[in-house]
């Protein structure tokens, strides 16, 4: 009885079991997104662009359309000078936003206006 484990002398869990390790349900993502948000302001902080570029990927794998996840990779991105990429996943993420008839957050804001325009927009 009980659940199946990985225990000497134990059946191996049913397939499904480890769909969900690979993408835990929605319900479970924010203490996972939070992490590697973390992992990836500290990499860049110590201009480590491959840790940044590999949290959030593994980040987004599971929160795909994560708007601060996508940030991450914006900055992580524009750190590495890659132009093609930021402009792509700015694209991504507001024509995300606009699909749901969401407004992006402020911070979200400014930083695209940072990385496209080289500086946040004056305002009236």
């Amino acid at each position: 009885a009980g659940r199946p484990g990985l225990g000497a002398g134990q059946a191996l869990p049913p397939p499904f079991f480890f769909l969900m390790i690979r993408r835990p349900p929605r319900s479970t993502l924010f203490p996972y997104t939070t992490l590697f948000r973390s992992v990836v302001d500290g990499a860049i902080a110590d201009g480590d662009i491959d840790l940044a570029r590999w949290a959030t990927a593994r980040a987004l794998t599971a929160a795909p359309e994560d708007e601060r996840l996508l940030c991450c990779r914006i900055k992580a991105e524009h750190r590495a000078g890659n132009r093609a990429e930021v402009e792509r996943l700015v694209l991504r993420l507001t024509r995300h936003a606009r699909i749901l008839g969401i407004d992006l957050a402020e911070e979200t804001v400014l930083l695209i206006q940072q990385v496209i325009e080289g500086r946040p927009r004056a305002r009236a």
